[in-house]
């Protein structure tokens, strides 16, 4: 029920990957760095088609051939990725990519489950759970997959292990493979993962007379006043941070001028060179505007690892309020470029499988088979982790018969140096 789902959803803000909880043992280890850890890669998912689904929707007592309305729910960790419904048909073509972070592929699986959307309850058409250790070590995968837990039923995959470089050098190659160096669309298949680390913020605004002089004419009158109605109240913000149509929030620090958060946001970027990352520092009590920021992330393809920490000046805000942020920047690069004839060493994990007996004579009984998994809910009720505990994922519906992505248009390239603007 729904308080099974709540009870899930804070297990897994502490316990499922990418969130860990951290206790250091060594002084010399930064705690960002165990506390908000690179992922290892980026697995993306070409969700393509399926055939010979078994029919679940009965016509006539049976007399018309039986069809199913078919849709994919896909899970990494966290990360839960939910496929479009086609109807009425046993051979579907999704044609749909994902994107997923992979923070540990030891141990870590990628689980594949296939529905049938009926107005009550959706029928289970069968599933795949993939070990992500074997993935990582093909690279690139591209098969025909037998269901299990289904009498009949095969879905077409293929799967594309990412990795993460800290140098810019692959730029421009991945740019090209990804069509984004002709494109002036901020949406695509991605190039690259941004890492933002939120540290804190100072001096933030909480009354009119807080707000810089040229912030004042910039802000509104009715957001100024309304920002700071209660001169005495101190103000409870957090931030929100944006790149392109990809939007996360932080938490909440309550009655603070100067929060700290130590919380650590992803994104997945179609074109670093182009694209920028916007933040606005707001207060949720009184619902307004303390300050904004907006960095260009072509600069961090010239720092040292593509990595740069700086205390930023808000814009549209007190004349000393600033936020820290550490930014990284990693280059998705596909080593293995080519797929092979041959079959793959990935072997589906059999879900079903009966587990070996105990060995000791007084060990408990095995339990007995769980039954098929419930449908998820749909993804309108699906209520999203906080940004400091999800993992960003990327999802796009390819639009040409052929699996290729957007066509694009010629698009301008940036300077090279990081910039903010203030």
């Amino acid at each position: 029920g729904f308080s099974e789902s709540v009870i899930q959803d804070i297990i897994d803000s502490y316990l499922v990957l990418p969130n860990r909880i951290t206790i250091p043992l060594v002084g010399d280890v930064e705690l960002a760095q165990l506390r908000y850890p690179m992922p290892k890669g980026v697995l993306r998912i070409h969700f393509l088609e399926a055939q010979d689904l078994e029919g679940k929707d009965q016509f006539l007592g049976g007399l018309i051939k039986a069809k199913s309305d078919p849709y994919g729910v896909l899970q990494i960790g966290t990360q839960v990725f939910q496929s479009r419904t086609i109807k009425g048909n046993l051979h579907p073509k999704w044609n749909q990519v994902f994107e997923a972070l992979v923070y540990e592929f030891s141990g870590q699986y990628l689980e594949i489950e296939l529905f049938d959307e009926d107005p009550d309850k959706d029928d289970f058409l069968g599933s795949l759970m993939m070990d992500l250790s074997q993935l990582h070590r093909e690279q690139k995968v591209d098969e025909w997959f037998d269901l299990e837990e289904a009498p009949t039923g095969k879905l077409h995959l293929k799967l594309e292990w990412l990795s993460l470089l800290s140098t810019p050098d692959k730029m421009d190659q991945v740019l090209r493979s990804v069509r984004a160096d002709r494109s002036l669309a901020n949406e695509g298949l991605s190039s690259a993962l941004l890492m933002v680390y939120l540290d804190s913020a100072k001096n933030l605004p909480s009354s009119p007379s807080d707000f810089s002089h040229d912030a004042s004419k910039q802000v509104s009158v009715f957001k100024t006043i309304k920002c700071g109605k209660k001169g005495s109240s101190e103000p409870s913000p957090f931030v929100r941070f944006s790149v392109g149509t990809k939007t996360q929030d932080s938490k909440v620090r309550f009655r603070t001028r100067e929060p700290m958060w130590e919380e650590a946001f992803s994104f997945l970027v179609h074109n670093p060179r182009r694209q920028e990352l916007e933040l606005e520092v707001r207060d949720d009590k009184q619902k307004c505007t303390m300050g904004n920021l907006t960095v260009a992330l072509h600069g961090l393809l010239e720092e040292e690892d593509m990595t740069h920490r700086q205390t930023f000046s808000l814009r549209n805000s007190g004349p000393g309020s600033s936020i820290t942020l550490r930014l990284a920047l990693r280059v998705l690069s596909l080593e293995k470029q080519d797929s092979s004839d041959q079959p793959s060493g990935v072997q589906v994990r059999k879900t079903s499988a009966p587990q070996p007996a105990p060995t000791s004579s007084d060990s408990p009984l095995a339990p007995p088979t769980p039954p098929p998994p419930a449908p998820p809910p749909p993804l309108s009720a699906l209520r999203p982790a906080s940004a400091s505990s999800s993992s960003t994922s990327s999802t796009l519906v390819l639009q040409r018969g052929d699996g290729e992505p957007y066509s694009l248009i010629p698009g301008r390239r940036a300077s090279s140096s990081l910039s903010c603007h203030l």
